[in-house]
């Protein structure tokens, strides 16, 4: 592939033009749930609420050593939570840092390396051996190049790509496991097949497995029940003595 050059790309007027209509290569992993829908999240569990009741039952009735661990208990319960709640969000952003930050493109006629954002539908993308595809494109001319898709296809092997042999599509994320290819630019950003996979994951709805529900549901009657049988016997204890520290 000596004749990089007979490829002219994309002037400035023409990336512009595409950036306008086809949009950025970029994958928008902005997240819906931030930090204190989360911490909300945390907070009304069943579970989380018994433990704070328990510990203001402590406070009450002044035994402010117990209750102290008991509010111990709570922030590491609380943390826990929401650590293993951010850590199971991250898959998203782990898709960005699997593309790669720069490109060669062709435009004007010239070689250039771009920041990997900043490529649009159409461009003409220079790929070489151990190169993070950046884009979706197809196949202008190749020298015996071949592309690992596992992370799409779960495939290890590598697949030889040629303009000519039906197999002439390459897709962003995958890696240019051998040879060199001139690439044009057929899809940017979400709309590529590595993007996609960002707006699916970013669909998922997580569901509680019945034991949570169960154990859920089972914590709520509990907390309902424990919050009656304390309101039956302070008020018995301070319709006997008429005090209520001591009725606690």
């Amino acid at each position: 592939m000596n004749a990089n050059y007979q490829y002219t790309g994309l002037t400035e007027s023409e990336v512009i033009k595409s950036r306008t209509s086809d949009g950025s290569n970029i994958i928008d992993t902005k997240e819906e749930r931030v930090f204190f829908t989360v911490l909300k999240e945390v907070v009304t569990e069943p579970m989380f609420i018994l433990l704070l009741v328990a510990c203001t039952v402590y406070f009450i009735a002044g035994q402010y050593k117990e209750g102290f661990i008991m509010l111990a208990s709570i922030f590491i319960v609380a943390g826990i939570s929401i650590f293993q709640d951010y850590r199971s969000r991250n898959a998203i952003r782990a898709l960005n840092k699997l593309s790669t930050s720069k490109a060669t493109v062709i435009r004007n006629g010239e070689e250039i390396k771009i920041d990997a954002a900043e490529i649009v539908v159409n461009d003409i993308l220079k790929m070489e051996e151990g190169e993070i595809i950046a884009a979706d494109g197809i196949i202008l001319s190749a020298n015996d190049f071949s592309a690992n898709e596992s992370i799409l296809t779960g495939e290890s092997f590598a697949v030889h790509k040629n303009a000519d042999n039906g197999s002439s599509e390459v897709f962003r994320g995958t890696l240019a496991n051998s040879g060199s290819a001139v690439v044009r630019v057929s899809a940017v950003g979400t709309a590529t097949k590595f993007g996609s996979i960002g707006l699916s994951l970013k669909e998922i709805t997580v569901i509680k497995t019945p034991l949570q529900q169960q154990i859920r549901s089972f914590v709520t009657k509990m907390v309902w029940i424990g919050a009656l049988a304390f309101i039956i016997v302070v008020g018995f204890n301070y319709y006997h003595t008429g005090d209520l520290l001591q009725s606690c």
